[in-house]
């Protein structure tokens, strides 16, 4: 398989042209570590289909997560993924932390018009995640890039009252159907990321234990993930369908408040919620699926465009059933083009991280589900299978590429002792014989 070396886009856009590929993405997030190169860590890949059938895949490289030479990036296929560009890069590394990560990439349909939206350390504070979120945009499919612009991300009371806020970036941008673009973040309080004994001061200065030793390096990647306090954020992009001056571009902080999305760790009062993602639901009501501590994935449901949001709740298989278990690991939900839905899970519930399988799921009804499902509320089915994902190097070494096995129950104890990366997929086209259970189905379904 060879590199695909592409060419300078040619030909004027249809204006009218509304592509629903640029809708409805391709979703694949993971930790790859691709040989002992320069970059071997590469994370966090989002792809977007443009109006010319071009995909582009952004994302986080660096030689390992939140270290000092951590790049955003992207790559070209003009032939459905199959073969693949050379990286462009949209951010490099700069000074001794100024370094960008968490990138994400939404298409404007109608436009061809690229965003980009990543974090971006931009005074070099010495802890990972700090700083703002900022977009460049792209109107030549990726080859060209804009200046920075700041989103400017407001402080609320899960950030501390000084220093810069840090968080990441999670749930890609979506069209939804309230005709809201959203995306989702991470806030994370600076000083619950201070190793014991470490602080910062006001000139972002670490000040070290009395009982560390001299040489001790500064500790950019904070301390125990443990102690963190996070919660789930929403970026509404208000006028980016409508709007081309980027100086003009307004962007609203949901939902409305001090708080966002969060449960409390297990015997701690500590807030904690991570890596929603957002789909619709019908009603113009909006659902978002994040990861905890406890156990499980939660779930919230907004009806009013993401102002306010129903408390937190465990995901269940039924109303009042049982828990669906999930680790602290990435469990996304997705909507596809045909209205069903893809949620992505472990089927395993130990705190923290793990070498363990992962279950896809979606709905057994591809156009319409029977009478009865609809007025029994959100209904999962038993899960039937394990599947893994496994990345492997594509034709040029920086670029990952996803395959997905599936595995029978039985199978499961030899997957779980496999070491694997933690991988969400979720496919334009999924084969049907990916569609294994449980089902996910929006209560007020509509034909």
């Amino acid at each position: 398989m060879g590199v695909a070396h592409t060419a300078s886009p040619t030909g004027p856009l249809p204006k009218d042209l509304l592509h629903p590929q640029s809708m409805n993405v391709t979703e694949a997030f993971g930790n790859v570590t691709l040989g002992t190169g320069r970059y071997p860590f590469n994370y966090q890949a989002q792809l977007s289909v443009t109006p010319r059938g071009t995909w582009l895949c952004v994302w986080t490289q660096g030689s390992h997560e939140a270290d000092r030479d951590q790049r955003v990036v992207l790559a070209r296929s003009n032939d459905t993924g199959q073969t693949w560009s050379s990286e462009i890069v949209i951010e490099s590394a700069d000074g001794a932390y100024r370094v960008p990560a968490w990138i994400m990439i939404f298409t404007v349909p109608h436009t061809g018009r690229v965003y980009v939206f990543y974090w971006y350390n931009l005074h070099e504070v010495p802890l990972r995640d700090a700083g703002d979120i900022f977009f460049k945009y792209s109107d030549d499919d990726g080859f060209t890039w804009s200046e920075r612009f700041p989103l400017n991300v407001p402080r609320k009371a899960a950030d501390d009252p000084d220093g810069d806020i840090h968080g990441w970036n999670f749930g890609q941008p979506r069209l939804l159907p309230t005709g809201q673009v959203m995306f989702t973040f991470n806030k994370m309080r600076r000083s619950a990321m201070y190793p014991p004994g470490w602080k910062l001061d006001k000139q972002h200065q670490w000040i070290a234990p009395p009982d560390s030793k001299t040489d001790e390096k500064e500790p950019i990647q904070g301390g125990d993930p443990n102690n963190w306090e996070t919660e789930v954020w929403f970026v509404e992009c208000e006028n980016i369908l409508t709007e081309s001056d980027p100086q003009q571009l307004k962007f609203r902080f949901l939902p409305d408040g001090e708080a966002g999305l969060w449960v409390t760790y297990p015997d701690s009062t500590r807030h904690f919620g991570q890596e929603g993602t957002i789909v619709g639901l019908s009603g113009n009501r909006l659902l978002c699926v994040f990861r905890s501590r406890r156990g499980h994935a939660y779930f919230s449901i907004s009806s009013d465009k993401g102002h306010t949001w129903s408390t937190p709740d465990v995901l269940r298989y039924c109303p009042g059933g049982e828990p669906i278990e999930q680790p602290c690991a990435p469990c996304p939900i997705h909507k596809t083009a045909d209205g069903r839905f893809v949620f992505v899970f472990h089927n395993a519930a130990p705190q923290g991280r793990g070498g363990i399988p992962v279950t896809l799921c979606g709905s057994r009804w591809r156009v319409k589900p029977p009478a009865w499902a609809k007025t029994r509320g959100y209904f999962l089915t038993r899960p039937k299978s394990f599947s893994t994902m496994t990345a492997f190097p594509a034709a040029h070494s920086m670029t990952p590429k996803f395959r997905i096995r599936s595995f029978t129950k039985s199978q499961a104890s030899t997957i779980s002792s496999t070491p694997i990366k933690h991988l969400k997929f979720a496919s334009i086209k999924l084969r049907r014989s990916y569609w294994t259970t449980p089902a996910y189905h929006d209560k007020e379904y509509k034909k």
